[in-house]
């Protein structure tokens, strides 16, 4: 499956592979599997286009693929942190509940805390709490920042990013 996520195929089929990849890893040696392909890559590489289902799916998969530590690990080694913090921005509440909970699994990690602190990351979350209009999100908003809170440097910043 994760031959056909490649640039040159059709958004249609990229978008009926990803509801199958979110469908798929909710079984535990599936996760694997998919971690296995390759696929984190070229889903964090779909997660910027502005198609909101494929966004959806996607997000949909590293929320339930995030749980494992291999994925959170393949996932900061491609980058795709900011990807999912971006996603925060969405117009779609499943979207940005989703992108919260795949959040919440990758700051278990230490690394990926530091990485979302260092690429700032903490202050877009900052802002999503401050936004009564997503008042229904907030409490994984503030699972995030809660495992961020774990390193003495992420309060100062939470609080440098409160001031702006």
């Amino acid at each position: 499956l994760a031959a056909l996520l490649i640039d040159e195929e059709e958004l249609i089929t990229k978008e009926a592979v990803t509801l199958l990849l979110s469908h798929l890893a909710l079984s535990f040696s599936s996760k694997l599997k998919i971690h296995e392909s390759g696929a984190i890559d070229k889903l964090v590489k779909l997660l910027p286009l502005p198609n909101p289902d494929l966004q959806r799916n996607v997000i949909k998969t590293f929320s339930l693929l995030l749980e494992c530590h291999q994925a959170r690990t393949a996932l900061l080694d491609c980058n795709g942190i900011p990807s999912i913090v971006d996603l925060l921005q969405s117009e779609y509440a499943i979207v940005q509940e989703l992108s919260l909970i795949a959040l919440s699994h990758c700051t278990r990690d230490a690394k990926i805390r530091a990485v979302l602190r260092e690429g700032g990351g903490l202050t877009p979350l900052v802002s999503f709490i401050g936004n009564p209009e997503v008042s229904d999100l907030h409490v994984h908003a503030l699972r995030v920042l809660s495992h961020c809170l774990e390193e003495m440097e992420s309060p100062e910043q939470i609080g440098r990013a409160h001031l702006r």
